[in-house]
């Protein structure tokens, strides 16, 4: 805080204008004691070095007093502290301001382009649990330091409602609110995306990971209207494990219809949900939307193995095949 604030250690603290000596009074050698300031401990002896000493500390408090009030450089400000981004104005509290200044990127601007790196990190990469990891890496590194990357893309209770806001659905998950937060999800990521990506086409799989996403943000945008009609607070979301706990669904209702064990799926299943509602700034709702949206789109699109020609054969035959192959 004293590097941020301008504070320094050089000579200039020690120069001060003398005072006069009060002409009816006089101090004895030793009269002060010895006082450790900012400036550092203070050996004093007579009383006229005394006053040059109480004199330089405090022409030395008053500056530094003037620095701590002297406004922050904006690339200070802009800078993220803990994990809180911005110096510590966490830009959600800011998205939940009814007052915003600016509105979102329109359809028609952000979804070809979010199209396009979509397909480029999947063509660079190979697999899509690959490039949507590097993808919300990526993200999380732009957005300590670009604060209307986080501000325009968290989920509020405004999200379609509000002109400009539905990006919000897609671009919440692949904002993060820590380091931490970015590790579990991605640790969650890779562990489910790599599994169930072996079973379904790539088409598939993301339509499962942005369906849920899309689907538990609807999920939380509604809760979030009833929590801000009944005068409760509101807060923002943030984060892919909305996506994570669809994928995770996915794979149980994929291991349900073809018989494949799944009992080291379930417990782990539920003690994710239990401890997000251990929680009070978890968003349950959009867990829960995520899971129910990653399991209908399993059911419906998902792979089903059937047995054909006298149980010769077994040929995939999803519910709906458009618009897959």
């Amino acid at each position: 805080l004293a590097a941020g604030a301008g504070m320094s250690s050089s000579p200039a603290f020690a120069v001060a204008a003398q005072p006069a000596a009060p002409p009816s009074r006089s101090l004895e050698p030793g009269t002060l004691t010895a006082r450790r300031t900012v400036c550092g401990p203070l050996q004093l002896g007579s009383a006229a070095e005394e006053r040059r000493w109480a004199s330089a500390v405090l022409s030395a408090s008053i500056a530094c007093s003037l620095s701590r009030s002297r406004r922050r450089p904006r690339s200070t400000r802009l800078r993220r502290s803990g994990y809180e981004p911005f110096g510590g104005v966490y830009a959600r509290d800011w998205a939940l301001e009814r007052r915003r200044p600016a509105r979102g990127p329109e359809y028609w601007l952000w979804l070809p382009a979010f199209a396009v790196v979509l397909a480029l990190s999947w063509q660079a990469s190979g697999s899509w649990t690959t490039a949507l990891l590097g993808l919300n890496v990526a993200s999380f590194i732009i957005q300590c330091y670009n604060p209307r990357w986080e501000q325009e893309g968290v989920l509020t209770a405004d999200a379609l409602q509000a002109p400009g806001t539905m990006h919000q659905l897609v671009t919440h998950s692949f904002l993060h609110q820590s380091w931490w937060h970015l590790g579990a999800n991605m640790w969650s990521l890779w562990s489910i995306g790599h599994e169930l990506e072996r079973f379904f086409s790539p088409g598939r799989f993301l339509l499962v990971y942005l369906g849920s996403a899309a689907g538990g943000a609807m999920t939380s945008a509604f809760m979030k209207r009833r929590q801000r009609g009944s005068s409760q607070q509101v807060m923002a979301s943030a984060g892919a494990s909305g996506a994570i706990f669809g994928l995770a669904a996915a794979l149980v209702i994929f291991r349900w219809r073809n018989g494949l064990p799944m009992q080291e799926l379930l417990p782990i299943f539920a003690i994710a949900l239990a401890a997000g509602f251990a929680s009070p700034t978890v968003d349950n709702a959009g867990h829960i939307g995520g899971a129910l949206t990653g399991a209908a789109i399993s059911f419906l699109w998902g792979p089903r193995y059937v047995w054909s020609l006298g149980r010769l054969l077994v040929r995939n035959s999803p519910i709906i095949r458009w618009p897959f192959p």
